[in-house]
């Protein structure tokens, strides 16, 4: 991923007058994304990440040297909801009584929400504060929508489960 990165900074830094101009138009300080581009820096925070990302028009998964990038988490955090805005495709998140049914220990597969609702898929939600909830989608006088709150937007829809 970092190798990308710098060859993004590099092919583009020229057009703008340097590393300097490059780090104020993403709105990056520019010691940070100079030790990215010089190498000493090789585990910038996802917030830089998603910067690079939107100021070049790439998905993080475009700057990854794998196919898939893995990342799973015991719990729903705010990280889940600013990865999915990051085009991260895929999110493990461990059970511990999200879905009742399923065992406690198994892993939630989640990709990339894509519209439109579906009756009883599961799907994890950014709320108006930033937070992450998990939903079902339900039947409600014939429309399908998730349970509880109406101001809660779908950013992940659950794919698959590991038990």
């Amino acid at each position: 991923m970092i190798k990308k990165i710098i060859d993004l900074i590099a092919e583009k830094k020229d057009d703008v007058g340097g590393v300097k101009w490059l780090a104020q138009d993403m709105n990056i300080k520019y010691s940070t994304l100079y030790s990215l581009y010089s190498g000493r820096n090789d585990n910038p925070t996802i917030d830089t990440i998603r910067k690079i990302c939107d100021y070049f028009d790439v998905s993080i998964s475009d700057l990854s040297e794998d196919s898939q990038i893995l990342c799973i988490f015991k719990s729903l955090d705010p990280q889940i909801a600013k990865l999915a805005k990051c085009h991260i495709h895929k999110i493990t998140v461990i059970n511990n009584d999200l879905i009742s049914e399923l065992p406690k220990n198994s892993k939630l597969i989640f990709e990339k929400y894509t519209p439109p609702l579906k009756n009883k898929f599961h799907y994890l939600c950014e709320t108006e504060s930033g937070s992450v909830t998990h939903k079902k989608a339900i039947i409600l006088d014939g429309t399908i929508s998730l349970n509880g709150e109406k101001n809660e937007l779908p950013i992940m829809q659950l794919k698959n489960v590991e038990i």
